[in-house]
């Protein structure tokens, strides 16, 4: 708890002395708003950074994405969709006829 100040002495004295007490509330309030205003500041420019950070990673990852999609790119097939080194050759599609190798031949 706060000491005691002195005993006013007369209504002038009680008038200075809380006018004193308001100023000192007053700009105890402001420098508070002031921290706040800036921590929020920071707040707002640290997110804003992260997302900047963010954002170029998600260029560089789709960067990298269509370099292996162009270096992987076969010619167009009846079945675009299939990657052809995903399906063995002696494989076909259904209603097709097998798609034998070069190297079948050598099995016997």
């Amino acid at each position: 708890m706060r000491p005691r100040k002195r005993k006013v002495k007369s209504q002038k004295d009680a008038i200075s002395q809380l006018s004193a007490t308001f100023e000192n509330l007053q700009k105890a309030q402001e420098k508070r708003m002031q921290r706040w205003f800036d921590a929020d500041q920071k707040r707002e420019e640290r997110f804003l950074e992260y997302q900047e950070r963010q954002a170029e990673m998600n260029r560089q990852h789709e960067l990298r994405m269509m370099e292996m999609m162009t270096c992987f790119q076969q010619p167009q097939s009846s079945h675009s969709w299939v990657h052809e080194s995903f399906l063995p050759s002696a494989y076909s599609f259904p209603g097709e006829s097998p798609q034998y190798t070069n190297l079948d031949g050598y099995n016997g």
